[in-house]
C-alpha cells in the first residue's frame, strides 16, 4: 500500500534529484523508495554471513589461523615444500 510522505530539503537537490531520475527512466518517488529499501536492507545483511563463508570456515589447518595471517601462511608453505 502506498502511503504519502512530505520531505523538506534544499531546492537544488530536488532539482538534481527530479533530473536523476528523469535520466534513468524512474520517478522521484521511486528513486526515494529504493535509495530508502537499499539502507534498510543492508543493515540487514550487514551482519549475515554468507553460505560459502560458513560452509568454509574451519578449513584452514588451525596452525594458519594462529597469529598474523601472513605468518601462517608462510609457516604452511615452508611446511608443505620441505
Amino acid at each position: 500500500m502506498a502511503t504519502k510522505l512530505t520531505l523538506r530539503m534544499d531546492e537544488d537537490i530536488i532539482d538534481e534529484a527530479k533530473r536523476y531520475a528523469r535520466t534513468h527512466e524512474t520517478s522521484l518517488s521511486q528513486l526515494i523508495a529504493s535509495y530508502l529499501r537499499s539502507l534498510t536492507h543492508a543493515k540487514k545483511v550487514r551482519g549475515a554471513i554468507s553460505p560459502v563463508v560458513q560452509e568454509i570456515a574451519g578449513v584452514l589447518p588451525r596452525s594458519f589461523r594462529i597469529g598474523s595471517p601472513i605468518k601462517g601462511y608462510r609457516r604452511h608453505l615452508r611446511k608443505k615444500y620441505q
